[in-house]
């Protein structure tokens, strides 16, 4: 008999387990907004990859038919006029800024080629690339300029030196943070990658798209008073659980703190992705090559 009632409050407590488990998720509030998104997400995605594709295969047949049918300037200029929209397509919604110049850049280089400037394909080129240097900069230097005005107000308040041991890394991913409304700042990192030794070392450099952030919070003993820290900025660089951390503090408000190292951390990361010297290279190049093309139009014709 004992055995017998045993099992049956072990099953009931089950069961009653299960009714409340079962009661919680019909109860939970479901993210709607955050399943609109993934799905309007899906079907852009979709009608781009769709649109790319109807141009790209367009593009081949009228080139073809053109050939047999057009002079070469005026095939030229429908080649520049495909190429613009198929770049503005692929990079529309990751990279709008790209998208317009480019898009505008091919436009403007069809109509003059078509006019009978066949030197406008040596700027097509150079111009992408600048281009795409250009955009990659400017997206690269909105989180650095928002990472420096949170540092600015915080540089004078926080001037009193602690050390904090760190209590929780809080870990946090990037996507679930943006559908939390949470402000983002941080948007890729350099990260450099080395093989072998000695003279046969081979360095190699890419940006990473970042996913996951992190927003410690520390745990601070001040004259005789614990407090626990979290400034509620997810950046790229953690702090370990149990790792002690030197920060600066607001005398007059212990909870508002400056992360020195964290913030210059990632401050640098940020920094690194940012292709300033290449920018200026293409850019010299590119309107280097467009001064000239324009200046000697005339020229170069013959």
């Amino acid at each position: 008999m004992d055995n017998e009632r045993d099992y049956r409050a072990e099953y009931e407590a089950l069961l009653k387990q299960y009714e409340e488990d079962k009661k919680r998720e019909q109860e939970a509030p479901k993210d709607f907004e955050a399943e609109y998104e993934n799905e309007k997400r899906e079907k852009r995605s979709k009608i781009l990859s769709s649109i790319m594709l109807i141009l790209f295969f367009a593009m081949i047949p009228t080139l073809l038919i053109g050939k047999l049918a057009l002079d070469p300037l005026t095939l030229l200029g429908i080649a520049f006029l495909f190429f613009g929209l198929i770049i503005f397509t692929v990079t529309l919604f990751n990279e709008p800024i790209l998208a317009v110049s480019s898009l505008i850049l091919f436009t403007a280089s069809a109509v003059l080629t078509f006019r009978g400037n066949p030197m406008m394909i040596f700027i097509v080129i150079p111009g992408v690339f600048a281009l795409s240097l250009l955009s990659t900069t400017i997206r690269n230097t909105k989180p650095l300029i928002k990472l420096l005005c949170k540092m600015k107000p915080l540089k004078k308040s926080c001037t009193e030196k602690v050390t904090a041991i760190c209590i929780n890394p809080n870990q946090r991913d990037r996507d679930d943070l943006l559908k939390e409304k949470i402000e983002v700042i941080p948007y890729c990192k350099l990260v450099v990658k080395r093989k072998g030794s000695g003279l046969n070392t081979k360095t190699s450099y890419r940006t990473e798209f970042v996913y996951t952030l992190f927003s410690p919070v520390y745990e601070l003993d001040y004259y005789g008073t614990k407090y626990t820290l979290c400034d509620n900025y997810y950046g790229i660089i953690g702090t370990e659980e149990g790792e002690s951390r030197e920060i600066l503090i607001n005398p007059e408000n212990p909870q508002e703190f400056y992360d020195v190292k964290r913030y210059r951390k990632d401050l640098w990361q940020i920094l690194k992705t940012i292709p300033a010297i290449a920018l200026i290279i293409m850019m010299t190049i590119f309107i280097g090559i467009t001064v000239f093309i324009v200046s000697n139009y005339h020229y170069l014709l013959g």
